[in-house]
Parts: structure tokens; sequence; C-alpha cells
């Protein structure tokens, strides 16, 4: 019985093709995945809002802590960035109001937009934010309108845009 050298040539050959198939995947999802991160154009701002209550003590009521911010999760930027957020009863009446911009964001880079005023954890609170923005020829505008819970303390608000 003879054993014919192409065979265990061809055995040997077949092993190293098995251990190639995984490295030609992963290669082809970094070449993507680095594709869509870098090659292909995206505009994606996050507003990610945080409503955070603290209660006071001894009646004095409690504090109001509102913090916006604006991420910019794409790859081109953004320019002449505009938001203000007015916090206000669901009665009527603002409570506290700030803005921020005209500013500009690179790929990569986010503002912080902080609001604290005194309020009551037995209040409904509305909280308005309106953002304005350019990127690459196109400007995006939005509205945003929240209410808050009475007896949630924390809440937590997440839009994107582009």
């Amino acid at each position: 019985m003879e054993v014919g050298g192409d065979d265990i040539l061809n055995k040997n050959q077949g092993g190293r093709l098995i251990w190639a198939f995984p490295l030609v995947v992963l290669t082809v999802l970094l070449i993507s995945f680095g594709f869509y991160q870098w090659v292909i154009p995206r505009t994606d701002l996050e507003l990610r809002t945080v409503y955070h209550e603290a209660p006071g003590g001894g009646g004095t009521g409690g504090t109001l802590n509102i913090n916006v911010l604006l991420s910019n999760l794409g790859n081109r930027e953004v320019e002449s960035l505009e938001c203000s957020v007015s916090v206000s009863l669901k009665g009527g009446g603002i409570i506290a109001k700030h803005g921020s911009g005209p500013d500009d964001l690179a790929a990569g880079e986010n503002i912080e937009i902080k609001i604290t005023s005194i309020g009551s954890q037995y209040e409904t609170y509305l909280i308005d934010m309106d953002v304005r923005f350019d990127c690459s020829g196109d400007t995006y505008t939005s509205s945003f309108k929240y209410e808050t819970v009475e007896d949630v303390m924390n809440i937590v608000f997440v839009e994107n845009l582009g």
C-alpha cells in the first residue's frame, strides 16, 4: 500500500485554509467598520437630558438639576450649534432658562448645559428645548418637550438628530 505524497500535501493545505477563513472574515468586518466610522459622512447629534430632583429637609423645598449633554457622535463637524432650555411649572410660569451657542463641535466633542433651581418634589415640571445647528450646508432645527412625573426623582431623555 502506497501513500502518495500529494495526499499528505493536500491535507496540510486544507488545514491552513481553515485558519485563513476566520482571518478573512475578521479583516472584512474591521474594514467595514472603519469605512462606516470614518469614510461615510454621518451627522449624528445626541441630546441627553438628565432630570434630577433632590428633596429638601424641613419644608425648605428642594433642588432641581437639569443637565443637557450635546454630543457630536457623527464624523462631520457641527457648526453654529445653539440650544436653549427652559423649565416651567405645568400650570405655567418659567422657573429657569439657559442657553448656549453658537458653538462648533468637532467629531467626538460635546457641550454641557447645567440648570439648577429651587423646586418641589410635589410638582410636575415641563422642560422645553430648542436646538439649531448647521452641518455640511444643511440646517437642522428641532424642539422637544418633556414632562416630569411628580413622584419620580430621576429621568433621562435621549434624542438623536441628523
